[in-house]
Parts: structure tokens; C-alpha cells; sequence
């Protein structure tokens, strides 16, 4: 691979968004856009949902507690794999979890033993036990796997522990030994670094993980003819109950992190790196059903459904070729304590979010390039389908936003709102330089208790047949071109 030279980027969230790449797949592979995490709680529930993938984690330390040559077989059910694979689901695996015995730590986040050891090193414990699960009939049906999660936060930040106690030296020898091993198995498998949180770093005020990860990369001469040991980067862009101190995290944060990803790795010399959005969601703490009241940031169940539109189109916009929605089913939950997270609680019933996201996936699955772009208060996503171009358009500020998006005498316009629900037919009206517009009007942005706007107001989505046509935002008579 050709690299250019790496171009060090400041600690910044890029805003302006534009011209996304188109949504590129494996030709080997069908389409598989939409997933979820650890759909094998529900698996007809997952199946209703439409997805076509799920991620399912594989916890070293809990699949070996005692030591090698033994798995525990409940940890990973071969069914909970099979019954995902006859449903169309591919299943994608995340490896996480050091055992006591293999930790330099004597911790689960620990750095295993014999890292630095030649990857067939019988002292390399972290290579052995990737051969040993490469070899279970559990893994022989997974060909995608990602290396570890939120490699980025460091011991001591606030919020969420350190999954890994080491630095990005030790994560980049982690995932080398992975593929490395995986792929003397399994030649055709990939290996994705796993699930950047981004606002850890940013917070801290230091140099992104991924930065100083891909300087490493540049700097191993062995890269180059090894795909650089990694396909791809995953992201957790989950709206938290709580943000990091000093940061405010919208609605804004899917497409705003994807797009710098992109930036970061394209200027590197990555441009053939994939970006997948492992972990998407808005935590619906105000659900009235088993929220959490005391939560810094109140987000309702409408706001986390018009989210599965807002989060997934501005993350295709910003060229994700994979979404996944954390997480299909509160698990282990507690109520008033547990994050809820799950488009089902845990009595099953369904959070609004759940039908947003099945309509997301049935309305986006077959999207062909998509581009975002912005006003002040306004947002737009442009997805190009087949024979029709459908508009995604929200406000995102607490002044309502009209979208005027240029109209042809033959249109015959749809608008839906985030559940698929036909909404009234759009005026026509004159927009700049006489062009008669088809005006979109979308409802203004609800504030939160301390005044901060972290979601914004209800999508609409126009569809109209033929190419993308231009499109400007208006807050009163004062209109900016988008597109």
C-alpha cells in the first residue's frame, strides 16, 4: 500500500461534513449495512428487526478462566451462531478480557503474558489461545473479528474502566499477533481494531489513540506487505447517561467522529481502511419504564427513536460502511441502575427505537452513496438509491428550520416522518433565483433541562424520484444552499 506522509491533527471534532464516499462492500459478500449487538438474546426479534449482521463477544477471560487447553461452553453457545447464520445474519466477533492467569497485571485488562513473544512462541499466551479458538466449532462460521474494545480509554480517566492497561505500542502488538494468527487459520479473515470511544482522548487533551496508533503502524517496515495488520477501524458512538467532563456530546457525535476517522486515516496513507460504527445509540434515560431518573443527560424515547434516523443516516453520509446498534436486549439489567440501552427491555417489550430502526434499515438498506452537509441549524443527509434520492432533514437547534429542496413539475413527493408515517404533501414555494422548491418544514430541537440542545428535533424524510437536486436551509427568509 502506498502511504503518504502522516499529517498530525488537532484535538478537534471536524464539523463540516461533505461528498461522503459511496458505501463500498465486500464483492464476496451481500450487502450488510445494519446490525446489532448480541442479537442472540432475541433472535426472532432480531430477525423482525431486519438486520443482517451481529456482533457477539468472545471474553477470553471468561471462555478460559483456568488456564489453557479448556473452553467454558456455555459462554459462547454454538447455537446462539448457527441460529444467527440460517437467519441471514453474518455473526462478527469482538475478543476482549485477559484471564488471571495470562495477565502481566493480574487483572482482566491486563497486557498477556508473552505478548512480545513470537506469535508461535508457546510463551505468546495471547497467540495460543487465538489458535486454540480458531479451532472450536463455535468460530469455524466467523470470518470478521475485532480486537478488543475501547482500547482508548486510559487507567485513570474518568467514566468507563480501562479495558487495557497498556499503551497504544502494546494494543498495535495485540492486534499484529491476532491477525498474524487468525490469518494462518483463516486466510480470508479480517481483523478491525476495536471500538474507539474518541472522546476519552479529547477530554484529556492528548493526541488521539488512533494517531498515535497509525504512527506505529507507518513505522513497522513489515506493515506494508501485511495489509498493515488491520482492515479496518470500529467506533462506539453511543450517546452515554453521563458525558466526560467538559464535553457535550450530541446527536451531531456519529457523523462528526466517522468523518474525522476518515480525515485521520486518508491522510495517513489509509484510504482502503474501512470504518464501522459498532456501537450506536441515544440511552433513552427518561424512559418512564425503566430509565434513569437521576442521569445527567434526560434523553426520551422520542429523541432516542428519531436518533436510529438522525445517528444512522449521518453516519452513512460520513461513509460507516457498517452500523450496529448497542444493544438489541437489556441483559443483566437493574432498573434505575443499569444504562438502558436495549430497543427491547428487559420484559421484552419494544422501545419506539426499535420500529425506527427496522423502518431505517427497510428505507437505507439499499442505498448506493450518501452525503451530509450542514447549516447553522440545520441538517441534511442525501441518500442516491436507485432511480430516487431520498432527503433526510432535521433542525437542529431550538429555531425551527424549513428545507427547501428544488422541485421538477412531474414530482410526486413522499415525506415521512421517523416511523415511516406519511406526513402531509409539501408546498411549493420560490426559492433563490425563481426555482420553485418543495418546502420541507421540520419541528425545532427540545432542550434539556439545563438548556443544552444534545438531540435534534424530529427528521423528515422527502423522497423524490431522480438525481439529487439542490437543496437550502431557511430560518425565515434567510436561506444557505446544502447541497
Amino acid at each position: 500500500m502506498k502511504r503518504t506522509g502522516f499529517l498530525c491533527l488537532l484535538l478537534v471534532v471536524v464539523i463540516s461534513v461533505a461528498n461522503g464516499p459511496s458505501l463500498a462492500q465486500d464483492p464476496e459478500e451481500p450487502s450488510r449495512v445494519f446490525g446489532v449487538v448480541d442479537g442472540y438474546w432475541r433472535p426472532d426479534d432480531a430477525e423482525e428487526l431486519g438486520v443482517s449482521w451481529e456482533r457477539i463477544t468472545f471474553d477470553w477471560s471468561h471462555l478460559q478462566p483456568q488456564g489453557p487447553g479448556n473452553f467454558e461452553p456455555s459462554e459462547v453457545r454454538e447455537e446462539w451462531i448457527t441460529q444467527a447464520i440460517s437467519s441471514g445474519r453474518e455473526v462478527v466477533g469482538v475478543i476482549v478480557g485477559t484471564p488471571l492467569w495470562a495477565s502481566t497485571n493480574g487483572q482482566t485488562n491486563g497486557i498477556p503474558s508473552g505478548l512480545y513473544e513470537p506469535s508461535d512462541s508457546p510463551s505468546n499466551l495471547w497467540a495460543v489461545f487465538l489458535r486454540e479458538l480458531m479451532t472450536q466449532r463455535t468460530t469455524a462460521n466467523i470470518r470478521r473479528w475485532i480486537i478488543w474494545d475501547t482500547p482508548d480509554i486510559r487507567s485513570g480517566d474518568p467514566g468507563q474502566p480501562a479495558t487495557l492497561d497498556g499503551s497504544a505500542q502494546d494494543y498495535y502488538r495485540l492486534v499484529k499477533i491476532a491477525y498474524q494468527t487468525i490469518k494462518a487459520v483463516n486466510s480470508k479473515a479480517s481483523i478491525y481494531l476495536g471500538g474507539l470511544v474518541w472522546w476519552n482522548d479529547v477530554a484529556a487533551g492528548r493526541e488521539l489513540f488512533l494517531q498515535q496508533y497509525l504512527k506505529i503502524v507507518v513505522g513497522d517496515p513489515s506493515g506494508a506487505e501485511n495489509n498493515d495488520y488491520f482492515d479496518g477501524v470500529t467506533l462506539n458512538t453511543v450517546i452515554p447517561p453521563a458525558p466526560l467532563p467538559g464535553i457535550t456530546i450530541t446527536s451531531d457525535s456519529a457523523g462528526d467522529i466517522t468523518n474525522s476517522v476518515r480525515t485521520i486515516l486518508d491522510q495517513a496513507g489509509f484510504q482502503d481502511k474501512s470504518i464501522w460504527i459498532t456501537e450506536l445509540n441515544a440511552t433513552p434515560t427518561a424512559d418512564p419504564a425503566g430509565g434513569l431518573p437521576d442521569a445527567p443527560l434526560q434523553i426520551s424515547l422520542e429523541q432516542q427513536a428519531n436518533f436510529m434516523i438522525q445517528g444512522t443516516a449521518m453516519a452513512l453520509g460520513a461513509g460507516a460502511s457498517r452500523i450496529a446498534i448497542y444493544k438489541l436486549f437489556d441483559s443483566n439489567f437493574t432498573a434505575s441502575i443499569t444504562p438502558p440501552y436495549g430497543l427491547l427491555r428487559p420484559d421484552n417489550s419494544r422501545r419506539p427505537a426499535f420500529d425506527t430502526y427496522a423502518f431505517a434499515i427497510e428505507l437505507f438498506n439499499t442505498t448506493i452513496s450518501a452525503t451530509a452537509s450542514r447549516s447553522q441549524n440545520g441538517r441534511l443527509v442525501i441518500l442516491q438509491q436507485e432511480g430516487r434520492t431520498l432527503y433526510i432533514v432535521w433542525t437542529a437547534r431550538t429555531q425551527a428550520v424549513n428545507f427547501w429542496v428544488e422541485a421538477k413539475f412531474q414530482d410526486e413527493p413522499t415525506v415521512l416522518d421517523a416511523f415511516g408515517n406519511a406526513q402531509p404533501t409539501p408546498r411549493v414555494g420560490v426559492g433563490p433565483n425563481g426555482v420553485n422548491v418543495h418546502v420541507i418544514e421540520t419541528p425545532p430541537a427540545i432542550p434539556d433541562a439545563n438548556g443544552n440542545v444534545i438531540m435534534g428535533g424530529s427528521p423528515r424524510i422527502l423522497i423524490l424520484e431522480g438525481e439529487p437536486r439542490h437543496v437550502w436551509a431557511a430560518v425565515g427568509t434567510n436561506a444557505l444552499q446544502l447541497h
